[in-house]
């Protein structure tokens, strides 16, 4: 099986998920190292690409594999104002540092719209992150709360799918 960064993938179901099943936000991702780079270039594609308020999330190589998931274990900062670059220079900073033992050049900071009025947020495995038990596993929530499922700390409903 080939894994892809999230950002990837996201960018992937982009174009592939039908409206009708969800919607996944704008997105706009780029690799550590080329930010590192040239970080002024990408502070002015984030301010041009994003006029509402954006989460600047995690994309390491490291979070999922096949034989573990570090899913949840990099920061994610919501709510930022895409035409404050300080603010948003600095939220990317956190990010990277997030990645520490897990650090790699091919690790991507993930910016994406940040939602609202929110009827039901979740994620989807294709694998059990415990036991790798080969089935399609969906955590969701249902309140406004879109880090719900992933803080860990609501009680979420699941959907699971056998393969």
């Amino acid at each position: 099986m080939l894994f892809k960064t999230k950002s990837q993938t996201l960018a992937f179901l982009q174009k592939k998920l039908p409206n009708k099943v969800g919607i996944i936000p704008k997105l706009y991702y780029f690799k550590v190292s080329d930010y590192r780079k040239n970080n002024n270039y990408y502070l002015k594609q984030i301010k041009l690409k994003f006029n509402s308020n954006i989460i600047i999330r995690s994309s390491s190589i490291f979070e999922d594999s096949s034989t573990k998931s570090l899913a949840g274990s990099f920061e994610s900062i919501l709510n930022i104002n895409p035409k404050d670059s300080d603010i948003v220079e600095k939220s990317i900073l956190t990010v990277t540092n997030s990645y520490k033992d897990n650090y790699s050049n091919n690790n991507e900071i993930l910016v994406q719209e940040m939602i609202s009025n929110v009827k039901i947020s979740g994620v989807a495995t294709s694998g059990d992150k415990d036991n790798l038990s080969s089935y399609y596993l969906i955590d969701y929530n249902t309140s406004k709360d879109t880090t719900a499922v992933t803080s860990g700390n609501h009680l979420n409903e699941s959907f699971v799918f056998y393969k």
